[in-house]
């Protein structure tokens, strides 16, 4: 759990300092110099960069967080582990452009006259799927020798400074947009090359294969049927994040796309923490079902849902009782995403209070289950995005993803407590939501700074800090985790230490 909770801290670290850039760039400058359909062009691109190379890897990466204890072995390089997740990616990657071409004609027929950017930079799907894909490879191998804290860096807040970078330059009209799309992505193959040298570094990178030791282990039947599952299983984190704005393109257009993007872009800051845990916590869960401890991951289960409780209902009211002015920095288009913030940011909070439930199942002997609940999630956020997008618009596609996320959890939780007796939730959650709600209510009776845009960081500024003080501080003075405490108080020692510190 140590371990965990260094690496986790280091990544959520890393993580909001991207999300600090992301918000400049997706809150501000995208909104205010590109044009609705062009925010929406470069949101559906992040979207598909994310979705399409879970696929290409033809669920590998899945299967190496399950099996790498087996091919773990610093004197053979792993047994070929690298070989073997090029090979699968190679050949996905091959899949994927065969589908992309097959589905061109047909797309381009669909979209021609409601999203004629799409058509246009279409071609670009390809560099960016590849880019991907190898970094994914490279990223998942960095964390099975753990080291989650890389691959955050890199992902996160490289390749959000590179958007930053580009985005400010179409800002000032030094480039026009396709130079702008040509260099946004060039710039994602950045975190890919920085990935790959440090593996070479490290002196862990071998194309060299192992087919002995495959055969010998006799794994290899059981990582291709792990992958079989493993294909849809592990796009089931990322299907409620992405394919609402692809039905949003399909059932309206790029110009909804791009405000609901930006509102969403919230929901992602919300969910950080729970990413940056996740990374880690995959490898760790794997090595003590290895060794039958179902002590270390109940343990670990139960703090992961109350401290990622805490960490997300902290973001999600942070974001609440700022809300106003949010939008006092947004053009007049982007109100209709005022309620799509409040509805993703919940689905956060509800997905991140139910800890690593996905990991521990993912990673134990029932890991093909999760293709039913994934079923299951998909069938829910394409019937309720159906119903309700054509009645609510983009707020109703954040609506579906609440009871989408709901479900979901729902059956995975019910999963863990059936076969392992795993049940992580007491009273100590119910009063951190207890304590939420009243630091939120006791927030919003402060009066509002209104006028110049001063006086609106100001208001910003006051109310954040006191939705800290009350909340973090309540949680804090609980003492609900020892870990926490421990972390605050290591933070207040160093900061004395240079605040304090004498001058010779």
């Amino acid at each position: 759990m140590a371990q965990i909770k260094k690496q986790t801290f280091q990544s959520t670290i890393y993580s909001y300092l991207s999300a600090a850039v992301g918000l400049v760039t997706q809150g501000y400058v995208i909104p205010n110099f590109f044009a609705t359909d062009q925010n929406g062009l470069i949101s559906l691109f992040l979207s598909l960069m994310l979705l399409l190379p879970l696929f290409a890897n033809l669920g590998f990466n899945g299967a190496g967080t399950r099996y790498f204890p087996y091919f773990r072995d610093a004197k053979t390089n792993d047994h070929g582990y690298v070989f073997l997740a090029l090979l699968f990616s190679f050949v996905g990657f091959i899949i994927v452009v065969v589908a992309l071409w097959f589905f061109k004609e047909g797309l381009i027929e669909e979209y021609q006259k409601k999203s004629i950017l799409l058509v246009k930079y279409y071609p670009y799907l390809l560099p960016i799927v590849a880019f991907m894909l190898i970094f994914n490879v490279f990223d998942v191998y960095s964390r099975l020798h753990y080291d989650s804290v890389t691959g955050t860096f890199l992902s996160q807040f490289v390749l959000r400074l590179n958007n930053l970078v580009v985005a400010i330059l179409y800002a000032f009209r030094w480039i026009n947009f396709d130079q702008f799309m040509m260099i946004w992505c060039a710039g994602i193959s950045l975190p890919m090359v920085l990935i790959v040298l440090k593996t070479i570094r490290e002196g862990r990178f071998s194309l060299r294969p192992d087919f002995g030791f495959l055969k010998q282990s006799q794994l290899l039947v059981p990582i291709l049927k792990f992958c079989a599952l493993s294909i849809v299983a592990s796009l089931s984190s990322q299907i409620v994040l992405y394919i609402d704005k692809i039905m949003i393109t399909d059932m309206i257009d790029l110009n909804a796309v791009g405000v609901y993007s930006t509102a969403s872009f919230f929901g992602t800051v919300i969910a950080m923490p729970m990413i940056a845990m996740q990374l880690i916590a995959g490898t760790i869960v794997a090595e003590a079902w290895k060794n039958n401890d179902h002590e270390n991951i109940a343990k670990i289960y139960q703090k992961s849902c109350l401290v990622q409780l805490f960490v997300g209902l902290w973001v999600f009211l942070g974001i609440c009782v700022n809300l106003d002015n949010i939008f006092e920095f947004l053009p007049p288009a982007y109100e209709a995403g005022r309620w799509v913030i409040v509805w993703i940011g919940l689905s956060k909070v509800l997905d991140m209070a139910t800890g690593i439930n996905g990991t521990i199942l993912n990673t134990s002997k029932y890991y093909y289950l999760d293709t039913i609940f994934f079923i299951v999630l998909i069938f829910c956020t394409v019937l309720l995005n159906h119903q309700l997008i054509p009645t609510f618009g983009i707020e109703g596609a954040a609506i579906g993803a609440v009871v989408s996320v709901f479900i979901y959890n729902l059956c995975r939780y019910g999963l863990l407590w059936y076969l392992f007796g795993f049940q992580p939730f007491n009273s100590k959650n119910a009063i951190v939501v207890g304590m939420g709600i009243a630091a939120f209510g006791l927030v919003s009776l402060l009066p509002s700074l209104t006028g110049s845009p001063i006086a609106i960081l100001g208001d910003m500024t006051y109310r954040s800090i006191t939705i800290t003080l009350l909340f973090v501080g309540g949680f804090y003075v609980s003492g609900y985790s020892p870990e926490f405490n421990q972390q605050c108080t290591t933070i207040y020692q160093k900061l004395w230490g240079i605040v304090g510190k004498p001058k010779q």
